[in-house]
């Protein structure tokens, strides 16, 4: 085979393997990065949940703690409540 037949023919074959079809695989690359970019926002959202989770369960533990303590105001009421005689 000639050089410049030779040369003709690796041209042909690197110009199609330029120019081939790479649809599957940038779909591939492009799903995985996704995927992997999903993954860590829902990481992100789960621990954002879980902290404000942690803070609300705190406020209402504190306040139902606190509705369990007789305030001064209900022992007045109480009190007053006892000395009024019907």
């Amino acid at each position: 085979m000639k050089l410049t037949t030779r040369l003709q023919q690796e041209m042909k074959e690197m110009s199609a393997l330029a120019t081939r079809d790479t649809t599957v695989e940038n779909r591939e690359f492009w799903r995985n990065e996704m995927g992997k970019a999903l993954t860590e926002i829902r990481q992100i959202y789960d621990d954002k949940l879980e902290a404000i989770r942690g803070e609300m369960n705190a406020y209402y533990n504190a306040k139902v703690r606190s509705s369990r303590r007789p305030c001064s105001s209900t022992i007045v009421v109480a009190a007053t409540a006892a000395s009024v005689q019907y």
